[in-house]
């Protein structure tokens, strides 16, 4: 067997271009893999995934903030901002980068909950705004690994002695916020000015809003005198902005998340009563508890659904009774009656309804003999004075309805149940009368 033989020229060619095509792999991988070198393939590698794989490996603030402010690929800024911790620079690119997933990225790396309540009400795309609005909603989950350790009061501190929040500072300084910290939006500065007002106890300390707005995280300073930071006034400040968002923002999506974490009642009435979105409305009536409100959303609201939910929460008998005679919407009817305890109420509809089956949802309550009596004997529908006569238990009426009834079946029902042999005699001396 013969085997042609390869010129020792071809040979080293071959070589040789084997030897070109793997160096420049090896080389920028092992530039990659330099700390010192990372941040220069990471601005300036002309391929977007060499630059994400040098981002992705970069702990470098300063050059993070400019991958993530000024590179051209979406996918590499987003990179740079996962691993950006400056809060100002997140802020920035939160409220500007073209990409909403950038941003969406930035917004759930924000701890200002007053820039986090502006985005939730002005960014153009929904898939941004909800990320805000939850952060906006949990805002002390967010900030509680890395205060816990400041909160804590010294069980052996003088007697007297409170914890007051601050500011982040360096291990075991106490930094006092600037005013420019703490300053917040104008919506958000003025609605807390009102709770303020109203609530003389949740006042600013130090010209500060400390209760609910987290500036920076920082070690507690132990001061005599100091307001204490409840955990009430935390949440009573983030309702603040929630409130604002649920009333204010353009997207009803964005306007129900905010309902569905707010607790405050007087907003809800008002988002209950008055928003455009049937589906907002019926999310701030189920986190109702004002049974005057529910009443009149029962009654007038024009969603059926909503006036439903509403009902289901109404135990204000005068209402029910008004939505279970008027609503024009059967379900909505139907279930007031369900909710009715009234007797009076519960007979007017088991003798007055125009429908027979809620006559006979009525009659399943009631238990006034002389209403039950009044169906048994005259309801033109037989299954409803079928209903009425099982509930009975007067002699004289269901002497009467054995007697005179139209239905075989009704009338055996009625003997049935009839204990008073006096009772029993006139329904035997009337059958053999007749």
């Amino acid at each position: 067997m013969f085997r042609k033989a390869i010129p020792g020229q071809a040979i080293a060619l071959t070589l040789s271009f084997l030897t070109m095509a793997c160096r420049t792999p090896v080389e920028e991988t092992h530039r990659s893999s330099d700390p010192a070198a990372q941040p220069k393939v990471a601005k300036t590698a002309k391929d977007s995934d060499v630059r994400r794989a040098a981002a992705e490996k970069l702990t470098d603030q300063a050059v993070l903030a400019l991958l993530a402010t000024t590179d051209t690929e979406p996918e590499v800024r987003r990179v740079a901002v996962e691993r950006l911790t400056d809060q100002a620079v997140l802020a920035r690119v939160a409220k500007s980068d073209p990409d909403s997933g950038v941003r969406e990225t930035a917004v759930k790396k924000l701890t200002d909950q007053s820039f986090l309540a502006q985005l939730a009400l002005t960014d153009e795309e929904v898939k941004a705004r909800q990320p805000a609005m939850t952060e906006v909603a949990a805002p002390v989950s967010k900030t509680a690994a890395a205060g816990s350790k400041a909160r804590q009061i010294d069980a052996e501190k003088p007697a007297g002695l409170v914890v007051r929040a601050q500011p982040a500072g360096a291990e075991g300084e106490s930094v006092k916020p600037k005013p420019a910290e703490a300053k917040l939006p104008e919506p958000v500065a003025a609605a807390q000015d009102a709770v303020a007002t109203k609530d003389p106890g949740n006042q600013p300390v130090d010209g500060v809003y400390l209760a609910g707005q987290v500036v920076t995280a920082q070690p507690a300073r132990v001061e005599a005198g100091a307001k204490v930071l409840k955990p009430a006034e935390v949440q009573l400040k983030d309702q603040v902005a929630l409130a604002h968002a649920a009333k204010t923002a353009p997207d009803s999506a964005a306007r129900r998340a905010a309902v569905l974490q707010l607790m405050d009642q007087a907003a809800l009435n008002q988002i209950a009563r008055g928003d455009v979105d049937w589906s907002v409305r019926m999310a701030a009536v189920q986190r109702l508890t004002d049974q005057g409100v529910l009443g009149q959303v029962a009654i007038s609201d024009l969603d059926a659904d909503v006036r439903k939910v509403a009902v289901s929460l109404l135990t204000f008998q005068a209402a029910l009774a008004r939505v279970a005679g008027s609503d024009k919407d059967w379900s909505v009817r139907r279930a007031a009656v369900e909710r009715l305890t009234d007797q009076g109420a519960l007979a007017r509809i088991a003798t007055s309804d125009d429908d027979a089956d809620l006559r006979k949802l009525a009659v399943s309550l009631l238990t006034n003999q002389a209403a039950l009596g009044r169906v048994a004997r005259s309801d033109r529908d037989w299954s409803v004075r079928k209903a009425a006569v099982e509930r009975l238990t007067d002699q004289a009426a269901l002497a009467q309805v054995a007697s005179s009834d139209e239905d075989a079946d009704i009338r055996k029902l009625a003997v049935s149940k009839l204990t008073d042999p006096a009772a029993l005699a006139r329904v035997v001396r009337g059958k053999s009368g007749g």
